[in-house]
């Protein structure tokens, strides 16, 4: 067994998943990014083998799909005065999971960074998307079995102008996905799918992407082996104030866990997900 597929076996082992959240410093940037030692340890391994590609040949291109992490502008700030007191009194195994298995997608990515992907296959089972109202509640989006995820994008501070430019910077920097069917596009910018949870190894049944209908409006969409299975929109002006929210049923790849993959869309523009879990 080379070393990389050491290290990515213990990620998704359950020591690896086990791990809690430390922060590092990007050796290109600075910047504070937040990982499990598991993971710290994989991006250390593809970005020491991706400067040793650097002199004339190309370093592959999903170097951290299978950490599921991102070296970019990591959107892990410090917790508002309202997750601290959840974080003080967390309903039975919600603090720990959400700490150990929170990703963050930079919606513009360092100079030096890797490509963020997600190392899980997301099977068909149920699949749930939250869009928040001005009442700030949540309606569960077309299809799935389960419950709606509750409330995690939370008011924003309504700055349309920041989050427009942070959706836009994402649009132009991440990877686009340009080989959808004519049905799964139909009634949005086929040009503007980008992929934010989905599989990078074998039986790839399906996705969740970031994409914008023609009336302009954003969206999750989940997709799957029979087309769109569901889908949750916002206007700019919604998602700057109250995000948006989309949970599908996942089965890890390794071992057949199952986990429910919850993808937010936050009112900053930046898009992270996180999976934790789940009874199957």
């Amino acid at each position: 067994m080379d070393e990389r597929q050491r290290l990515i076996e213990h990620l998704y082992s359950r020591e690896g998943a086990e791990e809690e959240l430390r922060e590092y410093r990007h050796p290109a940037t600075g910047e504070s990014v937040w990982m499990t030692p598991g993971q710290w340890a994989l991006a250390e391994y593809d970005r020491e083998h991706s400067d040793a590609a650097g002199n004339g040949v190309a370093a592959p291109e999903d170097a951290a799909h299978d950490a599921g992490i991102g070296t970019g502008d990591i959107d892990d700030t410090p917790a508002s005065s309202a997750e601290a007191e959840d974080a003080a009194s967390p309903s039975p195994g919600t603090g720990s999971r959400r700490a150990r298995r929170r990703k963050a997608v930079p919606y513009l990515a360092a100079a030096g960074g890797l490509v963020l992907g997600a190392l899980v296959v997301l099977g068909a089972q149920g699949v749930v998307g939250t869009v928040w109202g001005p009442d700030g509640t949540g309606g569960a989006a077309s299809s799935g079995t389960a419950d709606a995820a509750g409330p995690t994008t939370g008011p924003g501070n309504g700055d349309e102008a920041d989050t427009l430019e942070a959706v836009t910077r994402y649009f132009a920097s991440a990877p686009r996905i340009d080989d959808l069917s004519a049905d799964v596009t139909r009634g949005f910018d086929a040009t503007s799918f980008h992929l934010v949870a989905g599989s990078v190894m074998m039986e790839e049944s399906s996705a969740i992407y970031a994409a914008r209908r023609l009336d302009g409006e954003y969206c999750l969409v989940a997709v799957t082996d029979q087309g769109r299975a569901a889908e949750t929109c916002a206007t700019m002006d919604d998602l700057a104030r109250r995000g948006l929210t989309l949970t599908k049923d996942a089965v890890r790849d390794l071992d057949g866990r199952p986990l429910a993959i919850t993808v937010i869309w936050q009112t900053d523009g930046t898009i992270s997900w996180e999976a934790m879990p789940s009874a199957g």
